[in-house]
């Protein structure tokens, strides 16, 4: 069942505290079942806060109060070892997985580097920890690749530009060739000169180390341009998986629909329409389908009863009520 496999999500349930004592949480990401196959880029959009960037850090093991698990599996299949991610504490994380077998690139990746240490002092940090020798020619050789200079290693990073940064990063996850990379907005803050470049390098990384790319934005235009998959996230929920060609020429969820018709089209000079209203408060979110306030096609049923996931055909699932008259 899992040969093609590398991630595999069942009813993930993560949860923001606020207050423990009176039991308040932001219900963040609520019984998520994802399958995430090898070799693959797989884009993970919605709205900011739908529970993108917290889908991100459970599947890393980056899981720190407020954060917490309420519970759910989360399993990475590699080289015929299972990694029972939920289950491991941070140091095996980080001793077992991370950098190794998966990497993240968070989001504002630029602001992540020690500003009190030099560039090459960040590489030097990582293979310490995770490779048996410390090859600093193999660091040069490596970020030449990634189209940098060697002069950057020297450089502290409030003397690179934003891009060069962004790359350093990028690098970083990138050296120990893991076999799952996770980038969370890889392409905010940056001007849109830059956003190419650094797609265009997440992209032929990924296909020289034959690894698999999660890509998580909230640009939908990202997406199309460099995605096998799309996964798309409403409140907490998946309400959509599908192959991106498939997706953008069919859209089945009418919150996926809002998303792609709102993007703007070459010669189409016709006024875009957003979705109305806005995302609910996830400490109180609405019963039965979450998107149902803001829905035009909202039946009684998507008031009382949370939609069933429905197979559409191999690579095609859906989570909404108008597809059970299929």
């Amino acid at each position: 069942m899992f040969e093609d496999i590398v991630i595999n999500v069942e009813d993930l349930d993560a949860v923001y505290d606020i207050d423990v004592e009176r039991n308040v949480y932001v219900h963040a990401v609520d019984g998520v079942d994802l399958q995430i196959r090898r070799g693959e880029v797989i884009g993970i959009a919605g709205e900011s806060g739908c529970g993108k960037s917290t889908l991100a850090k459970v599947l890393y093991g980056f899981i720190h109060p407020p954060l917490r698990v309420r519970k759910g599996s989360v399993n990475i299949y590699v080289d015929n070892v299972k990694y029972d991610v939920l289950k491991m504490n941070s140091e095996e994380r980080r001793a077992k997985i991370w950098w190794k077998v998966i990497s993240y690139i968070p989001q504002n990746s630029m602001n992540v580097l020690n500003p009190v240490e030099r560039i090459r002092d960040h590489f030097i940090e990582v293979l310490k920890y995770h490779a048996s020798t410390v090859d600093i020619s193999k660091v040069v050789g490596f970020i030449e690749g990634m189209g940098l200079k060697r002069e950057v290693l020297n450089a502290y990073p409030h003397q690179l530009s934003g891009g060069m940064r962004q790359r350093i990063v990028i690098a970083l996850a990138l050296m120990l060739n893991p076999r799952i990379v996770i980038a969370d907005e890889p392409t905010t803050a940056v001007d849109v000169v830059l956003q190419r470049g650094i797609l265009q390098l997440l992209v032929e990384s990924q296909k020289r180390l034959n690894n698999t790319l999660i890509v998580i934005t909230h640009d939908m235009g990202v997406h199309a341009m460099i995605t096998h998959r799309v996964a798309v996230m409403y409140a907490g929920n998946i309400v959509e998986v599908g192959g991106t060609t498939a997706m953008f020429e069919n859209p089945l969820h009418p919150y996926t629909q809002g998303l792609i018709n709102s993007l703007p089209r070459i010669g189409d000079k016709s006024t875009r329409v957003g979705l109305a209203g806005s995302p609910p408060d996830l400490r109180n979110p609405p019963p039965g389908c979450r998107f149902h306030p803001r829905c035009p096609y909202a039946m009684d049923i998507c008031r009382r009863e949370k939609p069933p996931t429905i197979k559409i055909d191999r690579d095609r699932i859906v989570s909404c009520w108008l597809y059970m008259k299929r």
